[in-house]
């Protein structure tokens, strides 16, 4: 049936078939043993994380921590050896700054409560917890940030307005596909498919190239995206016992498909150079169709991504407490009363210093118009203990748990003053 000429044709889609296959299966057993490699150093940050070696536990990222704040600086909040550092598994900035904002100002009573529970459930989930992590850890420590994300889904399409632009995406590939095989069938003797091939890369070098600036625009954000989908899809599986988690759970339950789409949208960009890149868009306009497609899920969605990317932060702030939960089963989850005047704990002790090396202490502070006295030699540990209180009133008031056998105390705004520096100018 097939002679000459179209005998070569066949061979070279069949052989174009079987590359395309190969790489879709290469590209396949790549991201696994990414996957697993990323696996592999999320567990050695948690060992690293767990017996206080700072140097090998991935810094958490600057965040703006105001040098006034009434006691970030002297309880180690944030840096190097601090609170952040030692419970860091978030993976997006919005995760991070949600976290840094828990830290840095108590919840009400209330949402306390609610937290706590989420925590406690989250600590018991390991897999999720690290499948998390691993989703968003690359191979820099470079933190997923959901700013050009949500400028994108919240944009207007480039395309939207250009319908004829489409229509030619559409009408001369397949052109040049009918008048191809015209020819190879022996239709036409002419090979009339140069025609649309010609026009085809006249678009796509030309007018369509803002096509494909906005589709390399959006290329980088499939990390990002991933990172949300793998938080989505997870919490999405669990049979949640606190009400904080099941309405998380919830509330993200339509976003999981989404994501996902747009996950896979994002990964199907060409190289912008290369011969490869050149020769798929002059026979198929690719990146028209890909920004059509990336247009319409943000005509349809982009609108709710800044929701669901606010709830996928907080799942990840939750996720990082339950760190402390996990790994000091002894801990326990405070009491807030909220009329009651004192702070009170039996057998607290300092949350950064290594289980078999802590000093604990019972420690009553209140009510009001009384003082706790603390005296002893130089490096006794005095401020150590201070610090041990003020810390543990820090992961109370975020709804985690603190380094003690039992604690109650009302809701306290928390002062320190313990790191004095003097200036002649100031």
């Amino acid at each position: 049936l097939f002679t000459g000429p179209a005998v070569w044709w066949i061979a070279v889609f069949v052989a174009l078939g079987l590359v395309v296959g190969l790489v879709s299966h290469h590209g396949r057993l790549r991201a696994e043993r990414d996957r697993l490699d990323r696996l592999v150093a999320v567990n050695d940050a948690a060992l690293a994380r767990l017996a206080h070696r700072w140097d090998e536990a991935p810094l958490p990222p600057l965040m703006d921590v105001p040098a006034v704040h009434p006691y970030a600086r002297d309880l180690d909040i944030a840096g190097h050896a601090s609170l952040l550092h030692r419970i860091g598994t978030p993976t997006t900035a919005a995760g991070w700054s949600t976290l840094t904002d828990w830290l840095l100002a108590p919840a009400s009573p209330e949402e306390i409560r609610a937290r706590q529970p989420a925590v406690a459930e989250l600590a018991g989930v390991l897999d999720l917890r690290q499948a998390i992590e691993a989703a968003g850890r690359g191979m820099s420590e470079e933190v997923a940030d959901p700013g050009a994300l949500l400028r994108w889904a919240e944009s207007t399409g480039w395309l939207r307005h250009r319908r004829w632009l489409r229509i030619v995406a559409w009408g001369s590939p397949s052109a040049l596909v009918l008048l191809a095989v015209a020819q190879a069938t022996g239709l036409v003797p002419l090979p009339l498919w140069f025609v649309p091939l010609m026009v085809n890369t006249l678009v796509s070098q030309g007018i369509a190239q803002r096509a494909s600036e906005e589709v390399a625009a959006i290329a980088p954000l499939h990390r990002a995206i991933s990172i949300y989908r793998v938080t989505v899809e997870g919490v999405g599986v669990l049979s949640p016992t606190s009400d904080r988690l099941t309405t998380l759970r919830d509330e993200l339950a339509d976003a999981g498909p989404h994501i996902r789409r747009l996950e896979r949208l994002s990964a199907r960009s060409l190289p912008v150079e290369g011969l490869l890149a050149f020769l798929v868009q002059s026979f198929t306009l690719w990146d028209i169709h890909l920004l059509a497609a990336l247009e319409r899920w943000q005509a349809e969605h982009g609108r709710r991504v800044r929701g669901w990317l606010e709830r996928v932060a907080e799942v990840e702030a939750l996720s990082a407490l339950s760190v402390l939960a996990h790994d000091n089963t002894a801990w326990c989850f405070p009491t807030i009363v909220e009329q009651g005047d004192r702070v009170e704990a039996e057998a607290l002790g300092h949350p950064l210093f290594l289980a078999g090396e802590v000093v604990c202490n019972d420690v009553a502070v209140g009510p009001k118009g009384s003082f706790l006295f603390v005296t002893g030699s130089n490096m006794s540990g005095k401020s150590t203990l201070l610090r041990a209180i003020g810390v543990n009133v820090v992961l109370a008031g975020a709804g985690g748990p603190v380094s003690a056998i039992s604690m109650t105390l009302p809701p306290v705004r928390l002062w320190t003053s313990m790191r004095v520096e003097d200036s002649l100018e100031r």
